[in-house]
């Protein structure tokens, strides 16, 4: 058979990054589960780091949406360490995308002359689209942050993420290989606080986790880099011995 430059296999691809969505009400322990990340770079769009203070993190604010433009850019073109890079939050993302919006074209007919028109809602879906995407697709470990939000569709109450557009919040989760609900702190029967993650759909909360055919899937995950790493590729945390004996 002839090679073609444009076909690879799977087995020659870096396919053990993980595209995380971690959401959930405030202080359910996101960004503290994201600082578990590798090697991350946060981009804080919120002053909401309070809970990883104790901690090394590299830290970009994201005052305004040039401000995540020029972070993708340095990501994806220049020379870094980073392994991981977390957006905190995506929720608060779109919000100043809005104000972008608004500054950037101020002709625009408005009822008021700071908020978003209906054709501002459609330009800011579209390029958070493009945003998502475009971050997922980077060579490294993503966590979108958002908060959670509860709907009704079709009759049904679906906590989801949180951020405006009727699918967006739906695309974002079957764009990336996990997403988790993080409900808060939980108590143990002996009265400790645990931070757990929901990995698996249930009573309307959008959660998944891609895994090779025959994992097995806990429903609920402690709120940890290393816990998510070995549900999603459970090959790569095999005791060395087991590794061996399946290369025999």
């Amino acid at each position: 058979m002839t090679a073609n430059p444009h076909i690879t296999s799977t087995k020659d691809m870096a396919l053990n990054y993980a595209k995380v969505v971690l959401y959930g009400p405030p202080g359910s322990g996101k960004t503290t589960a994201a600082a578990t990340w590798p090697k991350p770079l946060f981009l804080s769009a919120e002053s909401g780091l309070l809970s990883v203070r104790d901690k090394a993190i590299d830290v970009w604010t994201i005052d305004q949406w040039e401000d995540l433009e020029e972070a993708f850019a340095y990501l994806k073109h220049e020379k870094h360490e980073y392994l991981s890079v977390a957006i905190d939050s995506l929720t608060e993302v779109q919000k100043k995308l809005n104000e972008y919006i608004v500054r950037k074209f101020p002709t625009v007919k408005r009822g008021y002359n700071d908020l978003a028109s209906e054709s501002d809602w459609g330009a800011n879906i579209d390029k958070m689209r493009k945003l998502c995407r475009a971050f997922r697709d980077l060579p490294m470990n993503v966590v979108f942050i958002t908060l959670s939000q509860d709907v009704e569709i079709e009759g049904e109450a679906v906590t989801r993420p949180a951020l405006n557009g009727k699918t967006l919040p739906d695309e974002l989760c079957g764009w990336c290989d996990a997403v988790v609900y993080c409900p808060g702190p939980q108590k143990d029967e002996d009265g400790g606080i645990h931070y757990l993650g929901q990995i698996v759909p249930a009573k309307g909360r959008r959660a998944k986790v891609r895994v090779p055919d025959g994992a097995n899937v806990p429903g609920v995950i402690p709120l940890d880099f290393t816990m998510l790493h070995r549900v999603m590729f459970p090959e790569m945390h095999k005791p060395r011995a087991v590794k061996e004996t399946a290369h025999a």
